[in-house]
């Protein structure tokens, strides 16, 4: 028996104890935070079933039928790796490069058993960088997104020393 369930047997046998000790079912109900249907289903598992049916269970059994195949797995977990992708993004890429159809649900929750969940701290979506780099003070240069039809283009209206990091950024297609 593991730790879990000695608690939950000792917690509930407290509660047992208790109505026992005081004679009044009510308020050791009020107390523990129980209602009284509760207490007597407890009361009536540890006569008939003894103390292991006091252990708390699941509400359902794990289904992996539901579960994401292994090889999608393996293809979310590189894709995760490689290029970084939220959920949403992975879950796009691919059912358009592997024609493979995986809800975004489903990505996090591959993601969640491997403890890759989260992005590590450093990374920055593209827009967060583009932004971050548009604050510097040293730069000065004021960037308008001009969008049309086909493509987005920056135009800049100034001279900067750091107009090569604008220029790495474009060629790394952080502005598109």
């Amino acid at each position: 028996m593991n730790r879990q369930a000695e608690h939950d047997i000792r917690r509930k046998t407290k509660v047992l104890a208790h109505a026992k000790e005081s004679g009044n079912v009510s308020h050791t109900c009020r107390r523990y935070g129980i209602s009284r249907d509760t207490y007597y289903r407890l009361k009536r598992q540890l006569e008939t079933e003894g103390p292991e049916a006091l252990i708390n269970s699941k509400p359902c059994p794990r289904n992996p039928k539901i579960r994401v195949p292994k090889n999608v797995e393996e293809k979310i977990l590189y894709v995760r790796r490689v290029f970084g992708l939220g959920q949403l993004r992975i879950s796009w890429y691919l059912h358009r490069y592997y024609d493979i159809k995986v809800s975004p649900n489903g990505v996090y929750g591959v993601l969640k058993r491997h403890g890759m969940n989260r992005l590590p701290p450093g990374t920055q979506s593209d827009h967060q960088a583009l932004s971050n780099v548009m604050r510097r003070p040293s730069l000065a240069i004021r960037c308008r997104l001009m969008s049309n039809f086909y493509s987005s283009m920056i135009r800049l209206d100034g001279v900067s020393s750091d107009t090569n990091i604008l220029r790495s950024m474009m060629q790394r297609e952080y502005v598109r």
